[in-house]
């Protein structure tokens, strides 16, 4: 008796090996050999483009009626600008699908030597990654490189195709090029697929294909639990990380790596906990971030939700619109992270309050100084408005006041600096009747009452 998608099971097990190989082989070459310029993502444009190609056109091959939810189109590879990518992607393609047959692989699929597709029909396997998801039917849904970073660093990436009946879950594949095959051997045999079957279980299988062992969650021993966290600080929020591990008392350092090569670590028991928590509100994770993870995890005897305790929910199109934050553990934990996860949700939220409350006082405190300070101007004819500062008096300006101030006011000046010696007393200051009528060169005269400037001595 067939088991239920032994044939697709089958089929992607192929598409996903063949990426992985070619994945490598853009690694080595592009990467390895090539020198990069710093925020050059080339490579893995080349590599996610030509490995989508040739899984699409497998799958197109053997299930030309399901949809594909992919990561890229070929829209910009099209234009003319990016020709040069494009031959580059277009080789690899071919190379990987022409590759001599391995076991269990038939040219039905669009495989072997002579199976060379033209230009054309790889960007149209491309494009056939443009479905947008939905609650019924099956589908497919593919990350050609998930965890580019780790691609280009030469660390922890996946190849992730998964497969989607109304919305769940039944087939998922995680190709892990790079990943140990054993975890006690980190130097040793490297390339793994992590292959998992709703109601079947999971197993780790190599690359090769000449091993496969069956996958179990282990029980946490007490004092062992730590996280599985990603590398890149923007991918998930660390320090929210760092605050579960003190409410749940975790002082083992976490594995960071790149990629759901997380959720395969998980599954053979390289860690005890999984946690993704967003850094932002507004980004939403896409279906092929979590869908072969998510099942691999539940098969191996662990529980994954959201931060809310709620189920993933794959059926709402291409995104996990409704899930926020992503918990995976073993049963004996899971629930124990989850209350821990809302313990700290709540804290944040009262430290958010706290802080709004906090930011509305000081600025109701600023209006109301700022309104006294206002009053208490506008009492003194000092008015504040957008446009300046205004003065205002009911005092008139009087001429004859301002200039006879001014003329006692040097003479003043003019007398202290003149004390303790009357010659040099009377050699600076004019007869005493003219003083009221010359200052420094300048005759002030009065006439009725309106005051003239005089001409200047020369």
């Amino acid at each position: 008796m067939t088991l239920p998608y032994a044939f697709e099971k089958q089929v992607a097990l192929v598409a996903v090996r063949r990426a992985c190989a070619l994945t490598s082989s853009v690694f080595n070459r592009l990467v390895k050999n090539e020198t990069l310029t710093k925020g050059d993502k080339s490579p893995v444009t080349v590599g996610d483009y030509s490995a989508q190609a040739v899984v699409n056109t497998i799958l197109g091959r053997a299930f030309p009626a399901d949809p594909i939810v992919g990561e890229e189109d070929a829209a910009e590879m099209r234009q003319e600008s990016n020709s040069e990518l494009k031959s580059r992607i277009i080789a690899l393609a071919n190379e990987a699908l022409t590759a001599p047959l391995g076991p269990g692989e038939t040219s039905n699929w669009g495989l072997g030597p002579g199976q060379e597709r033209t230009p054309e029909e790889l960007m149209d396997a491309i494009d056939r990654g443009g479905d947008q998801g939905g609650r019924t039917g099956r589908r497919w849904t593919l990350d050609p490189i998930d965890g580019t970073k780790g691609f280009l660093r030469g660390g922890q990436y996946a190849v992730c195709l998964a497969l989607i009946v109304d919305g769940q879950v039944v087939l998922g594949l995680i190709g892990c090029p790079n990943l140990p095959v054993k975890s006690d051997e980190p130097d040793g045999r490297k390339g793994c697929i992590f292959v998992v079957v709703k109601g079947q279980g999971a197993e780790q299988v190599t690359l090769s294909g000449d091993r496969s062992v069956p996958l179990t969650i282990p029980p946490v021993v007490p004092g062992t639990l730590n996280f599985l966290e990603s590398v890149e600080a923007a991918h998930a929020d660390l320090a929210f990380n760092n605050r579960i591990s003190e409410l749940l008392n975790i002082t083992r350092a976490p594995a960071r790596m790149d990629s759901q090569a997380k959720y395969g670590c998980l599954a053979r028991g390289d860690g005890g906990v999984y946690l993704r928590m967003p850094t932002g509100t507004g980004y939403r994770e896409k279906i092929w971030d979590h869908a072969s993870g998510s099942l691999l995890v539940e098969e191996c005897g662990g529980v994954i939700t959201d931060s809310r305790g709620k189920s993933l929910d794959f059926g709402l199109g291409r995104s996990l619109g409704e899930n926020y934050g992503f918990i995976a553990a073993g049963k004996d934990v899971h629930s124990q992270v989850l209350a821990a996860v809302q313990q700290a949700l709540a804290e944040t939220t009262l430290l958010f309050v706290g802080f709004i409350l906090a930011v509305l006082y000081v600025a109701r405190a600023i209006s109301s100084r700022f309104q006294s300070t206002k009053a208490s101007l506008e009492q003194r004819g000092i008015t504040l408005s957008r446009d300046g500062v205004s003065l205002k008096t009911e005092r008139r300006f009087d001429r004859d006041a301002y200039l006879d101030a001014t003329q006692r006011g040097l003479v003043k000046a003019l007398g202290a600096a003149t004390v303790g010696s009357e010659s040099h007393k009377h050699a600076f200051l004019p007869p005493a009747d003219e003083r009221q009528k010359h200052v420094f060169g300048v005759s002030l005269r009065r006439s009725h009452g309106n005051n003239e400037r005089g001409e200047g001595h020369q």
